[in-house]
């Protein structure tokens, strides 16, 4: 092999500082790169073509650009003769390459400068578009072999400037930051397989709809397929769409991401945190308040072999589009929707699910009910035909059915036919959302209820508090039953077997939407909705209060639907129990992407506090209008300045009723909040920093005086760590600003700092 050339450590360099802006962002690769210069003495680029220059590392180097060449002439027979004729690994290849690539190495510049190197090495071989689909796919196989590559060396480098005494006198924020590059270099590479949703044991027939769908599904294709399952509620969609994911699992080399979305998942801005659990699965570390975008999020799931994404139970489009465009290129895609054209608009292939043929719908009667002979078949056909072979209703009425003996099912299936046919089963019920009443599953479903004893009939009827769509815990029902845990288990149980609910992963509930819709409607007609929705609200409310004190908030993110329909119930009935949810909910939110909810919460509470004209509620409101605006600072597409001033603006009008004679912890928390945003501000362009950061001073220290008053111990430690920030921020500028506080000579616990 030729020996190296400074070309190909420039090259080198390049990639690296190109990695470090796709994984971490400019400012921030431009920081670490700044950190390095300072350190070392000299340029950072130079220091890393140093490094890359020695001769191990150049064939490390080359070995990565040959294992890109490896692997896309393994994926791709189209262009896999002219990789192996002309090898972007080749010396003089790979030279022409680096000087044609510009000083600032973005991805659309490296696209375009191998799609120039693809059609002059191949002239008349390729066409401009084949050219951009190679230099797509080398693209994406070269950032891997180089993260593959260098995993272990760039860390390492890290680690040799991490020694050096110049970086000792750099801020913690700095050290941090520089292992945060150790960590998500190093992780680049791992990839945490998906697994598919189990088949269900209860599942029956649909063999024709199962091969049709798989057949839209085949993996491995330049484009997505997207096939869309649509139909009625309950015919089977979900069912179905689990089932293939087990089936197909082993065909998708990347595993099967499913997602449930339901009717309340109909923003845009809902997908974050679902592309956050994406990301973490593809190997990137995600540091709190960090979140990617689809295109990054597609970036990492890219490379580790086709993967089924199934989008279940879609009511929006604009819903999926993140998620969507999140997708791999050689990802299939099933979505299942109940509307015909959001199934249209969505994908280029449909397949519409009808209801159950004849010979199903009798399968799934005899897989429902015990002692069931070849003899019973007429009468489970006049079953089927009364409920339409429905596919929920049949399920409901095989397992009601199944509890009587075996001479009374011949009554129970004339009455319920005849119940059917009259179309009147519980009556006019007050029916909620946008679900159309189904006949046949609501004269099941009375069946069924009316069996129930009329506290089982109750605790049913309470199920309809729940967010429709969204699973829940035993130990929330227990909890809006009155009940201990156990006894809420073996009722949920009985639901469960009677077709009422089903049982879902890690010890979890669920509600078909159309039956909640009917428990909802029952719960209306008895006059309990307030009652029992209040009762929710607090059950979720005391929870996340719970969560949020011991700092394990991310636990209830599984539960957070049912914390949005908490809240959603509250600000129209309890503005307390609002407040209580929002403000203890706003670490969850900033934590898992769901800032805009925030947003949202914080602007309705305030205009409502502002009607009731209580100063402690309205206190409360601004409090937490400004933590959220602080918050929303921090999003992309934000005007940070303007963000950060309305955030300042909200806190000074809470200064107007949380004064320190009638709240003073109230009021040291506030100015802290303040000290840590006026230095925010400081930062900004326009801003007078020298003012702001005094500002920023003068409340932290006034925070910390009243803190020392309460004896509070953990406040006084967390307002002694805001000073110490400062200080290290202000720098030099330090002892002037302290000086012009004229508060006193410096505390001797901040001197030793």
């Amino acid at each position: 092999m030729p020996a190296p050339s400074k070309t190909i450590a420039r090259l080198a360099v390049k990639f690296v500082e190109f990695q470090g802006k796709r994984l971490l962002g400019d400012q921030f690769a431009a920081e670490v790169l700044n950190t390095f210069a300072e350190t070392v003495g000299d340029d950072a680029a130079a220091k890393l073509a140093a490094f890359f220059d020695q001769g191990e590392r150049a064939e490390q180097l080359l070995a990565a650009f040959q294992a890109a060449d490896d692997c896309l002439a393994a994926k791709s027979d189209a262009y896999a003769q002219l990789i192996r004729s002309k090898p972007l690994a080749r010396i003089e290849s790979l030279e022409k390459l680096a000087t044609a690539l510009p000083d600032a190495l973005d991805h659309t510049r490296l696209l375009d400068a191998l799609r120039r190197q693809f059609l002059q090495d191949w002239q008349g071989q390729l066409t401009d578009a084949q050219a951009a689909d190679a230099a797509n796919a080398y693209t994406d196989c070269l950032i891997r072999a180089f993260a593959l590559k260098f995993g272990n060396d760039l860390p390492l480098l890290i680690r040799i400037v991490e020694k050096l005494d110049h970086l000792i006198s750099t801020t913690d924020e700095t050290l941090e930051r520089v292992k945060r590059i150790e960590t998500t270099v190093t992780a680049v590479h791992v990839w945490q397989r998906p697994s598919a949703p189990r088949a269900d044991p209860g599942f029956v027939g649909r063999a024709k709809e199962r091969e049709d769908v798989r057949a839209l599904l085949a993996p491995g294709t330049r484009a997505a397929i997207t096939a869309t399952v649509h139909g009625t509620p309950g015919v089977g969609k979900t069912w179905l769409a689990r089932q293939l994911a087990a089936q197909l699992d082993s065909e998708f080399p990347g595993g099967v991401l499913f997602q449930f979305l339901g009717s309340t998942h109909r923003r845009a801005d809902l997908c974050a945190p679902i592309l956050d659990d994406w990301s973490k699965r593809a190997g990137y570390p995600l540091a709190r308040d960090e979140h990617l975008s689809s295109d990054q999020v597609r970036d990492w799931l890219d490379g580790h072999g086709p993967l089924l994404v199934v989008l279940d139970d879609v009511w929006d489009a604009a819903g999926i589009k993140p998620l969507l465009d999140a997708a791999p290129r050689d990802a299939s895609i099933l979505l299942t929707t109940r509307k015909s054209r959001l199934a249209r608009e969505a994908s280029n292939k449909v397949y519409a699910l009808d209801i159950l043929t004849l010979d199903d719908a009798l399968d799934l009667l005899r897989a429902r009910m015990d002692n069931v002979t070849d003899a019973d078949a007429p009468l489970l056909g006049e079953l089927a035909g009364h409920l339409g072979r429905h596919a929920q209703a049949l399920d409901i009425a095989g397992k009601n059915l199944s509890r009587w003996q075996k001479s009374r099912w011949k009554e129970k299936v004339t009455a319920l036919g005849r119940l059917v046919r009259a179309g009147e089963a519980f009556g006019e019920l007050p029916f909620p959302g946008e679900e159309e009443r189904v006949s046949e599953v609501e004269a099941a479903l009375k069946f069924s209820y009316d069996e129930m004893d009329e506290r089982a009939q109750t605790r049913f009827r309470a199920l309809g508090a729940f967010a429709p769509d969204a699973s829940f815990r035993t130990e929330f029902a227990a909890a809006l039953w009155k009940c201990p845990n156990d006894e809420a288990l073996g009722l949920l149980t009985d639901f469960c077997e009677r077709g009422l609910l089903s049982a879902q992963e890690h010890e979890r509930w669920q509600q078909h939407l159309i039956l909640h819709a009917y428990a909802l409607a029952l719960l209306r007609r008895a006059g309990e909705e307030d009652a029992t929705r209040r009762a929710h609200a607090e059950t979720f409310l005391s929870a996340m209060r719970e969560m949020d004190d011991k700092q394990v908030y991310y636990r209830m993110l599984p539960d957070y639907a049912q914390l949005r329909h908490a809240f959603e119930w509250a600000v129209e009935h309890d503005l307390g129990i609002a407040q209580g949810i929002a403000a203890n909910g706003a670490n969850l939110q900033s934590q898992f992407n769901l800032v805009r909810d925030s947003d949202a919460w914080s602007l309705r509470l305030l205009e409502l506090a502002r009607q009731a004209k209580d100063e402690q509620v309205l206190a409360q409101a601004l409090l937490t209008r400004g933590n959220i605006l602080s918050d929303l600072a921090n999003l992309p597409g934000e005007d940070r300045a303007a963000r950060l001033r309305e955030s300042l603006a909200a806190y000074d009008e809470a200064l107007r009723f949380r004064r320190p004679d009638t709240a003073p912890l109230d009021y040291a928390m506030t100015q802290g909040n303040l000290a840590i945003l006026f230095a925010e501000l400081a930062d900004m362009p326009g801003e007078d920093q020298h003012a702001r950061l005094r500002e920023a001073l003068r409340c932290a220290v006034t925070a910390l005086g009243w803190f020392e008053k309460s004896q509070h111990a953990p406040y006084v430690q967390q307002a002694r760590g805001l000073l110490e920030h400062l200080r290290q921020k202000c720098g030099d500028l330090f002892p002037a600003l302290w000086a012009e506080l004229n508060i006193g000579a410096l505390p001797a616990w901040l001197q030793k700092q």
